[in-house]
């Protein structure tokens, strides 16, 4: 027998009670958040990019991309626009995601429009709203890439304050 306490509960481990769904406008603001964010960074990066050529600065946006919404929804469940709005992205079971989950929701999210983009110009719009403003509709709050993945987002508990 042991005389340790057992661990302090982790993320995406099962808690009491239902998990309280995000509802559109608090993820519309982790995302603007995500994508100011993201636009800064692929900025820095994309410059440099430019002297190389045109698919450089591509190829580098969608690397910047993944590595900037797999790593992070993969280790903590949060993008700096989440954390931000107090959201995370849990399995449908509520437990944590793994890196290939946040690879499956980034892929339908993200490169599914680099290559309509490339394809079908303008008509990658079309994927995103429908990707976007599908939870509008959806009685879990869910995006097409969220289905994909098989992710729900959950607004975290706030530790009560003293």
């Amino acid at each position: 027998m042991s005389d340790l306490p057992p661990p302090p509960p982790n993320w995406g481990q099962s808690s009491p009670g239902p998990a309280t769904l995000a509802e559109w406008p608090l993820r519309a603001g982790a995302f603007v958040a995500d994508l100011v964010i993201f636009g800064v960074i692929s900025f820095i990066v994309g410059v440099p990019a430019r002297s190389v050529g045109t698919g450089a600065v591509i190829a580098g946006g969608v690397i910047v991309s993944a590595l900037y919404f797999i790593l992070q929804e993969g280790n903590s469940g949060q993008t700096v626009g989440k954390r931000m709005w107090s959201l995370r992205v849990v399995g449908e079971d509520g437990g944590a995601i793994s890196y290939s989950t946040a690879a499956v929701r980034w892929v339908v999210k993200y490169l599914v429009f680099q290559i309509m983009t490339l394809l079908l110009g303008f008509f990658a719009i079309a994927w995103v709203l429908a990707d976007y403003l599908w939870p509008l509709r959806d009685e879990r709050n869910q995006t097409l890439h969220d289905k994909a993945a098989r992710t729900i987002v959950v607004v975290e508990p706030r530790e009560e304050q003293q």
